[in-house]
This record gives structure tokens, sequence and C-alpha cells, in this order.
């Protein structure tokens, strides 16, 4: 059987906090080419000192979960969170002294769970819940005595899972399940006698699981699904016999995974998903052999987690990360040495946690967070339309990013391909996208660009846009003033508008053929209301007639 002790003591030292950032290819859902199964490790503690105790870590709701005394093997320990998207870890615990005992904890929406007994090591402890809003603590049990078996507690949707025999280190215990709301306990199983053993449970949409044999201290445990809603407990294995290893059970997603090998105690087990609607079982690895170690899985957003070495029991494992859409395991540490030590890992929220120290396994562990970087799914522009005559540089509208990663940052960049023929006329300031030109209703009223948004670990989706030119009521065209004098020449004045060109014409004859450009072609881009033009080649004439042309810019 393979077993987890709640604690572990050490000597430790600190560690260079480290950034890891890995990519593999992905397709994206539009056919672009992108990349893909992305994800970042980074060292979320630098404890050092001489002595230490550390705690399995937890996820969920954005925190990650632990306890440890960072100085004392024999100090009683902390309860600490880690804000993922802030950085910041709290101390939620203020226990101290050198009797008492404490368990792994867990966490969801906002709360943390776990058991301690702060006065006494040999005493029941009980189960408290932390609101991480409030930083009320609340005891919801009441056990007492000197006799007595707990299991680690699970939460999730505001209930907390465990088992318990308050007043017995032989009996079976039995699963209870609280209400945080209504602060009400139920007991879910009647098991009874001293024969049996039991696994710690765990709980997800309104599902508990868990393994146990209540007849037999030797014989291979079956794994049971309670429903909350209906109060059914199923059976979704049928091992037997004496010889098995099976490891604790995690449940997430409506489906369950386990590892089991129910024929031999040498030869390695493997890795099981049970779905809960179909109730069909899928086989994940194919380890074989009896060189190698293991250690219980975790699931949660799609993903099963666990470590091995299915090749030796001496060097370290690894941590793998199965994809069940896609049937893909990817190993997400690199991890060599044949010393070290290192804890079975949580996941939730495309997060990934554990503690490792890949190099001693006397020296301290810190505590590490796998980010799984997801693909952007889709690309919002606030406003997709701008008013003829404009000047360069006015504001359109303001991209934002739909992304399965909470709290991604997002640059957006313009990019060619289909879409993207009109990219030249507008510009991208952070969120916002900009014109680069005055636009004329009459001449173009339509506009696409093509737009990417790439997340802060390199993963990318574009979109075309369709920007609008709406019309602007304009202002006559028409002649303000004319002077003119065989001494002085001719000045004419007339209205004009953005994202016209006027070019003014001469004729002696008022002939059609006869009609000649004098002067450049103007441009009215500054905002400007009207424009003059003195014609000096008309001193000295008798007559002279003039015209003004307006052609639209393109």
């Amino acid at each position: 059987m393979n077993s987890i002790p709640s604690s572990t003591s050490f000597a430790h030292k600190s560690i260079t906090l480290l950034a890891i950032r890995i990519l593999l290819p992905l397709l994206l859902p539009n056919g672009q080419a992108a990349y893909g199964a992305s994800f970042e490790t980074i060292q979320i503690t630098n404890y050092s000192g001489t002595s230490g105790q550390w705690g399995k870590p937890a996820t969920g709701g954005g925190k990650v979960a632990w306890y440890a005394n960072t100085t004392s093997s024999s100090q009683l320990p902390n309860y600490y969170v880690y804000d993922i998207a802030s950085g910041q870890t709290a101390k939620i615990t203020s226990y101290s002294g050198v009797n008492g005992r404490v368990g792994n904890p867990a966490t969801a929406n906002g709360k943390v769970v776990w058991y301690a007994n702060p006065a006494s090591s040999t005493g029941a402890p009980n189960y408290y819940v932390c609101d991480l809003a409030t930083s009320a603590i609340t005891q919801i049990t009441n056990y007492s005595g000197s006799y007595w078996q707990l299991s680690d507690p699970d939460i999730a949707n505001g209930k907390v899972v465990w088992y318990a025999h308050p007043t017995s280190s032989t009996l079976l215990p039995n699963y209870y399940v609280y209400d945080i709301a209504s602060g009400q306990t139920i007991q879910i199983t009647n098991y009874s006698g001293s024969n049996g053993q039991c696994s710690k449970p765990a709980i997800s949409g309104g599902k508990v699981v868990w393994y146990a044999n209540t007849t037999s201290n030797t014989g291979a445990p079956n794994y049971y699904v309670y429903d909350l809603a209906t109060s059914a407990i199923t059976q979704i294995t049928n091992y037997s016999g004496t010889n098995w290893q099976l490891s604790e059970p995690d449940i997430a997603d409506g489906k369950v995974v386990w590892y089991a090998n129910t024929t031999s105690t040498l030869q390695l087990p493997n890795y099981y998903v049970y779905d809960i609607a179909t109730g069909a079982t899928a086989k994940i690895t194919s380890y074989s052999g009896v060189n190698g170690r293991l250690g219980s899985p975790a699931i949660g957003g799609g993903k099963v987690v666990w470590y091995a070495n299915p090749t030796s029991s001496t060097s370290l494992p690894n941590y793998y990360v199965y994809d069940i859409a896609t049937g893909a395991t990817t190993k997400i540490t690199n991890y060599n040495n044949s010393i070290g030590q290192l804890s079975n890992p949580d996941t939730a929220d495309s997060k990934v946690v554990w503690y490792a120290n890949p190099s001693s396994d006397v020296l301290a562990p810190n505590y590490y967070l796998a980010r799984f970087n997801q693909v952007p799914v889709d690309i919002s522009l606030s406003n997709s339309a701008v008013a003829e005559d404009q000047p360069p540089g006015s504001t359109v509208g303001t991209f934002a990013t739909n992304d399965p990663d909470p709290g991604d940052t997002f640059t957006y960049t313009l990019v060619s391909g289909d879409g993207g023929t009109d990219n030249g006329d507008f510009t991208i300031d952070g969120t916002s996208l900009k014109t680069a030109i005055s636009f004329n209703y009459e001449a173009t009223n339509s506009y696409s660009v093509r737009v990417r948004t790439t997340d802060q670990g390199g993963l990318w989706y574009e979109k075309a846009f369709t920007i609008q030119v709406t019309d602007v009521q304009e202002q006559p065209f028409g002649v303000l003033a004319f002077t003119g004098d065989s001494v002085s020449g001719a000045t004419i004045q007339w209205t004009c508008e953005a994202g016209y060109s006027y070019q003014v014409q001469q004729s002696y004859t008022l002939q059609q053929d006869d009609w000649h450009d004098i002067g450049p072609a103007l441009i009215a881009n500054n905002g400007e209301l009207d424009m003059t033009f003195t014609d000096t080649s008309a001193v000295g004439l008798d007559k002279s007639f003039y015209r003004i042309s307006r052609t639209p810019l393109p």
C-alpha cells in the first residue's frame, strides 16, 4: 500500500527563485498556427534556516495553501496562503509551542480547511475553516479524547469532507460532510467493526469519493462515489485479492482518478480515470516492471497530475500532466538526481502545486506553482465606427481579450492576413485602436483590419474587424471672398473640409479647353475651415477667370 506521511522534518536552506517557460506547438481554434501547452513554473517560497516542517500544498480558487515551520522541527507549524494573482503570502494561524499536531490543508472558493490540535500531541484534533475574505476561523467539530482516527479534509462548493472515528483508534472510521452555509454535518457511511481500511476522501460537484474495504485489513479495497443530492453510494471498481497497491482518489468535473495494481505489490501500478456520467474507466498510463516510484494523483480542469519515475526506485520522479480531452501526457519537470524530496501534487484552475528539493533529501524543499497557459479564445472591440473628418490619432475603440486564464495580460498588434487590407490606416496604442489618417465617408466608408492579441506567455489569437466610417453633415463648399486687380493679382478664399484636395484653375477666355491648374493642390488635413490662394500671375492682366475643383482623397 502507498502511505503518505502528514508531515516531514529536515534541515533546509534558501533556493534562488526560478521562472521557467516551456512552449509546445498548438493549433488555434481559428486555424492559425500558434504555441500551446505552455506553462510557467515559479518558486513561491524562499525558506532558509536549519530545520523545519512542511505539509503537502493544496490549490483552488486562485490560492495555494500549506503548513510550514521554517525554523523548527519541533515547534508547531502554521498555515499559509499564497495568492496567485498578487504573488503575496499570508499567514492565517498563530500556533506556537511544542505540543500539538496539524494536518494537510485543502482550499477552494476562498476557504481553507484543516485539522489541528494546537495544545496536545495526543488529544483528538478538530477541523477548522478559515474564510479568507474575513480572516475568520470557525471550528466545525468538537472532538476530544486520546483515542481517535481522522483524515486530512477536502473542500469544494461550500462542503467539507473527512473521515473520523473520534473515540477509537482501532474501529473503522466513517465519512462526514459539513455544509458551510448551514453549519450542519451529516454522516454518509455506517461502517463498524475493527477489520477494514479506508482512504482520505475527496469532494467535487456534489460527489464524494474514497476507497474502503470494511471487512478485511488485507483484502483489496474498492472505490466508492457518494451523491450528496440522492445519498446514493456507487461502487465503481471490483478489486479483490490480497496483493494490491492503491492510491487515495481525487475527483473533479465528474471524473475520479487513482492509481492501482490489484495483482502485485511489486509491479508498478497504473493511473485510471473513471467517468461518473458514463461509468467508463480509462487506463491512462502503461507502466510496468518492478523498478520505479509513483505518487497519488490529483485532477482538475480536465487535467490529471502525478509524479512518477517508472524506471528507477532510487532516482527522483518527475511531474506529469495528462490532458483528458487530447490524451496527451506532458512532463513538466526535469529532475534527474538520485537524492531529493517532493510531495504529491494538487491541481485546480490550470495550476499545479507541489513542494520539492530536487538536489537534497535533507535540505528544505520549497513550494512550486506550474501555471498552464491556455490560448486566448476571442478578441472584442468596444466600438467599430469612426466619424469622417476626424484628425489622425482619434480613438476608434478599445480591445479586450477572452482568455481561459484569469489575470492574463495582453499585447495587441496589427498583423497581415485575411481582413488586414487597411492595417496601414490605423495604429494601436496599448489597448486602443486609433486612426492614422482622416477618413472621408464619400470616398470610402468601410475599412478592414486584422488584430492579434498575445498573452504574457506568448500564446495568441487573431481576428479581423470591419471599421465603419460614419457620414458627417458637411459645410457647403463655396467661395467666401474674391479680390483682384492688375496691381495686386487675384486672391480667392473658400470653405474647405478635411479629406479633400482643392485645386485652383484659371482661364482667360472661359473656353473649356482654356482652363488650367495654377499653383499646387491644397489638402485640408489640419482642421482648417477655409483656404486662401493668391494668383500673382494675374498682375498686369486686364481680366482673368478662376474656379476651384474639389477631389476626395483616396
